[in-house]
């Protein structure tokens, strides 16, 4: 308890969910004109990336997994077309009492990365809720812009026939799928796709 600031800083050890559902009960948003865009469907931030545990399922580690498992069946999915791209990687994982901001200052050091920033423009829509609607509509593959009109046309057009830059857009696409449809009955779910260039400068 801060007594000067009146501030109150509460400890609780349960389900990280549970405490933004048992918030947002009392929540009824309203719609705002000056604002047609405004999200208040829900939590959005860093927050989602600690509590991942508590939404997906863990992974046996490779030593217990099944047998199936470690023969790489993804392969044999990617082979039959269910899935575009596959990422193979080990898992680690470490107990530490570091403090987390000592250990992002030094990733700052090590690896600088434009992550954790407080204020962001960009064409990319994660997660837009409107009139009981969700839209994602993920950006993939870039490619710089051309010194004339011409080139720009020219360098669009290789873009959009790259299959290593389509098949990460479809990627991302099928992942906002599986996101969205994890609050959303698959009946309800319907998949708008086509390839559009967004053109930015800076």
């Amino acid at each position: 308890m801060d007594h000067e600031e009146g501030r109150k800083t509460e400890e609780i050890v349960e389900d990280p969910m549970t405490v933004p559902r048992r918030i947002m009960e009392g929540w009824n948003p309203q719609r705002i004109d000056e604002l047609p865009e405004a999200f208040c469907g829900g939590w959005v931030g860093y927050f989602s990336y600690d509590t991942v545990r508590f939404v997906e399922k863990k992974k046996l580690p490779f030593s217990s997994a099944p047998l199936d498992d470690r023969n790489l069946p993804d392969v044999h999915l990617g082979l039959y077309g269910d899935i575009f791209q596959i990422v193979l990687s080990q898992r680690f994982e470490r107990r530490t009492f570091a403090d987390p901001f000592e250990i992002y200052r030094a990733l700052r050091i090590v690896n600088p990365s434009p992550d954790c920033i407080l204020v962001a423009s960009s064409p990319e829509i994660l997660t837009r809720v409107k009139k009981q609607r969700i839209v994602n509509r993920p950006l993939a593959g870039t490619v710089r812009r051309g010194k004339t009109p011409k080139e720009d046309l020219m360098l669009e057009k290789e873009l959009l026939i790259d299959e290593k830059q389509c098949a990460e857009h479809i990627m991302l696409v099928d992942l906002g799928r599986n996101d969205v449809g994890k609050v959303l009955s698959i009946s309800n779910l319907f998949l708008s796709f086509g390839f559009w260039i967004a053109k930015s400068q800076i």
